[in-house]
């Protein structure tokens, strides 16, 4: 019950996030932005800098939670800290470049919702 409660919290997270980003959301890092573009800091990213990949996340080990096998529950979290740690500077440089201070801001007052990652 535990595999399937986090499966399904870290898809509605994901999804809501995606739907609050609109257009905004992209599956790769943009480094340009048009001046429209717009910080948002409601919605899933009041608290979480970073909530769909805090859902894919609790999505991706909740499913090894679920198939109960706890080689490949540590392999998710080890991969994925390790991607997510790395994707997170890369794009939080392009917001610091985009919305500065604004940015800045934002993330000292949110976390980035994804274990072991700051």
């Amino acid at each position: 019950f535990v595999g399937i409660a986090m499966d399904v919290s870290g898809q509605l997270l994901r999804t809501w996030t995606i739907l609050h980003a609109g257009p905004a959301f992209t599956h790769l890092i943009r480094l340009t932005c048009d001046q429209q573009h717009k910080l948002h800091t409601d919605g899933p990213f009041a608290k979480l800098r970073h909530p769909a990949y805090a859902g894919f996340f609790l999505w991706a080990v909740g499913l090894q939670v679920l198939l109960g096998n706890p080689a490949c529950l540590v392999g998710y979290v080890v991969v994925l800290v390790d991607f997510f740690g790395k994707r997170v500077v890369e794009e939080e440089r392009a917001l610091v470049e985009r919305f500065g201070a604004e940015y800045i801001t934002y993330r000292r007052r949110t976390i980035s919702g994804i274990p072991l990652v700051d």
